[in-house]
């Protein structure tokens, strides 16, 4: 069908430049294989030869070709058609074998916990496990130290005395 899930972004196969979005969709023919927008990005050229089509599925059509910023043909901006076509006319058509497309939100997802939505409380109790057992180390140290400085001082006085 011609539903779109979750917006598309369309991009230029040659170079990745962003042709447009599914905002703007209007169909996908199959038997042409193309994707029809009603409207496109600004780096597109609309060449001023009109053509007329001699292929088989379009054949009569004359069509003004779509090009990208880096000189690649993507797609037609159907002038006449035959009947079968008329949903495409004067519209961006892209040919699916020219372009890429990108589904919004397809990226990689971080699951909880990885910490994409803050910490759960299993990482709080592990964090605050360890915080508590650096304190204990620090705490065994400081007591170790303070002992040590006690000695130290017993002695002077005891060195005093003599």
């Amino acid at each position: 069908g011609d539903e779109v899930a979750a917006p598309l972004v369309f991009q230029c196969k040659a170079c990745r430049a962003i042709l447009g979005d599914s905002f703007a969709w209007v169909c996908s023919l199959q038997e042409l294989k193309t994707v029809t927008l009603s409207a496109a990005a600004n780096n597109l050229d609309i060449l001023s030869r009109l053509e007329t089509s001699q292929e088989e599925l379009d054949l009569g059509s004359t069509y003004n070709t779509l090009q990208c910023k880096c000189g690649a043909a993507v797609g037609r901006v159907y002038k006449t058609t035959a009947r079968h076509l008329d949903l495409v006319r004067d519209l961006f058509t892209f040919k699916i074998d020219c372009i890429t497309s990108y589904q919004l939100g397809t990226g990689a997802k971080r699951s909880v916990e990885d910490g994409a939505c803050g910490p759960t409380p299993q990482m709080l109790q592990d964090t605050l496990i360890k915080v508590q057992q650096v304190i204990l180390v620090m705490n065994e140290k400081i007591a170790a130290l303070e002992k040590a400085a006690d000695a130290q001082a017993e002695e002077a006085k005891r060195q005093k005395r003599k």
